[in-house]
């Protein structure tokens, strides 16, 4: 009987042990937990557009042609915006290459917050390959691969592709310029628009454009931001048939796992990503800004000319150059020397920066990441800013009235020739017309006023005023139409011509004896100053 009971209690025993040694290995844990930790947020908002006060400005034109320049009105419509967009390749200039680790396991919610904090655990083999032609292609970095270690991989790589990229008659630069050009209303909205974002970007780069997004900067000057990408080569992790519990070395236990989750390190607030691939260039991200031209447009087209030059996809045209001359440009420069960019921009020649040759160098452009399922780990960013709509600007001219004080019939004709018209004819007391509804946009603008066809006892008085009238001080001429003894058949006329375009011009005037239509047929005109 006791022997029966021993036999039971070792049987008991042995299946205990079997139970235990079947139950979930430590890498079914911890791909379990992290297949159960959430899933990665990248939620962009609709945007939202509200509608503001308008704004309006005065700017000088000049006059083809001409000596003078024209006041034009710009009126604009306001909106504030609330915009957010997602990015799948983060831009991450400012960090070294030391921070930017292909293959790296990294606390999420640092990317969120625009750093990169790598988690401190024992690694397996990391695997990496890079896509240009070298002897060291694909290096592995074994386990326990900790930081250092992937970072002298890395070294080894770029140390290879970089001569390699300096090599005479290289030819990777044009084809490969990557370009982008956006309207820009602020330093964060611009980004965005351009496919960056300045959550990621370091105070140093924004800090290159304050004076072109400063508050001061009124609401008539014209900005683009622009952004000309030249990738030199991608390091990209090799993360085939890894599942979660892959990324760690075999000695990684679910307490290792376990403690950085009580540290806050990882967590379904914190997901852990890793680095899948890391792009290394060069790059000008620059702004355009002119206050002495109508719209953006002409900043655009003038930009993509002169890349469009360089990719050999256009002649460049010396206006392009003209306009970038004459604007303000503000440049922040990766993998080349600022001057040399700012140079490059000014003159309109791209190869002063894009060259393959001693000069060029490939630094950290941008990264993407994924979650340990694989999954892209895509950023968003948001920006709220000041949109605005401006008109084509409406011809501002001075106010040119003709006041007539009469007491019999005195007209007023506009144009000249055949084409004359009457715009006012007042058979006693004052009458008052303002030019302005009848000049032309542009261009010299004259008309005439003259007394009736049968001139005894007709009598009028005729006074041009720049400005209102009921300012004494803006009457600029003032002339008596006077009953001319034996005039029978004749009338006498009073010529005008104003400079419409010109906010500066006086008027002109002569006085002649005859029919109003041959006023001023050429034969002696004398013109003399309203002043």
């Amino acid at each position: 009987m006791l022997l029966r009971r021993l036999a039971m209690i070792c049987s008991l025993g042995i299946l205990m042990l079997l139970a235990s040694a079947c139950g979930p290995s430590a890498a079914d844990q911890i791909t379990e937990y992290f297949d159960n930790l959430g899933t990665w947020d990248a939620q962009v908002e609709e945007e939202t557009r509200v509608e503001a006060d308008p704004v309006s400005y005065v700017r000088a034109k000049a006059v083809s042609g001409q000596n003078y320049s024209q006041n034009y009105r710009y009126t604009c419509q306001l909106y504030d915006v609330n915009r957010s967009t997602m990015f799948r390749n983060v831009f991450v200039p400012g960090f070294t290459v030391a921070d930017v680790l292909p293959g790296a396991l990294i606390e999420g919610e640092s990317l969120r917050n625009g750093e990169i904090d790598i988690l401190p655990i024992a690694r397996s083999d990391v695997n990496l390959r890079i896509d240009v032609s070298i002897e060291d292609a694909t290096l592995t970095v074994p386990s326990p691969a900790a930081p250092d270690a992937i970072y002298d991989a890395v070294t080894n790589m770029r140390r290879e592709a970089d001569p390699r990229l300096n090599e005479t008659g290289v030819d990777i630069i044009a084809a490969n310029l990557e370009y982008r050009v956006t309207e820009a209303y602020s330093y964060e909205q611009a980004m965005l628009d351009i496919g960056l974002s300045a959550e990621y970007a370091s105070d140093s780069i924004s800090a290159n454009f304050n004076s072109t997004f400063s508050s001061e900067q009124s609401v008539e000057t014209h900005t683009v931001m622009a952004t000309l990408f030249h990738p030199m080569y991608t390091i990209v992790f090799d993360d085939s048939e890894i599942t979660p519990a892959g990324f760690f070395s075999d000695d990684v236990k679910m307490t290792d796992i376990e403690q950085l989750a009580e540290r806050d390190r990882i967590g379904s607030e914190n997901l852990p990503l890793y680095i899948k691939s890391v792009t290394y260039g060069q790059m000008i991200l620059f702004t355009v800004s002119n206050s002495n031209i109508d719209s953006t447009e002409e900043l655009q087209v003038a930009v993509s000319g002169v890349v469009g030059a360089f990719k050999g996809e256009a002649t460049l045209e010396q206006s392009y150059v003209r306009t970038l001359q004459n604007s303000d440009i503000q440049v922040y420069s990766i993998g080349g020397d600022r001057d040399a960019a700012f140079e490059a921009l000014r003159t309109g020649d791209l190869s002063l920066f894009f060259n393959p040759g001693a000069s060029t160098t490939a630094e950290v452009l941008y990264m993407t990441a994924n979650t340990l399922d694989g999954d892209s780990a895509a950023m968003v960013d948001r920006a709220s800013f000041t949109e605005r709509d401006c008109d084509a600007g409406q011809a501002l001219y001075p106010e040119w009235y003709v006041v007539v004080d009469n007491t019999d019939d005195t007209r007023v004709y506009l144009g000249a020739g055949d084409n004359t018209r009457e715009i006012l004819r007042q058979e006693t007391g004052r009458g008052q017309v303002l030019l302005n509804n009848y000049l032309p946009n542009s261009g010299i603008q004259t008309f005439e006023v003259w007394n009736a066809l049968n001139c005894w006892q007709t009598q009028a008085n005729v006074s041009i005023y720049r400005g209102t009238p009921s300012q004494p001080r803006n009457k600029r001429f003032e002339v008596n139409l006077d009953r001319v003894d034996g005039c029978v058949g004749y009338v006498q006329v009073l010529s005008f011509r104003i400079y419409a375009d010109n906010a500066q011009a006086n008027c002109e005037y002569r006085v002649d004896f005859g029919v109003p239509w041959h006023s001023w047929n050429g034969q002696g005109e004398i013109w003399r100053s309203c002043n």
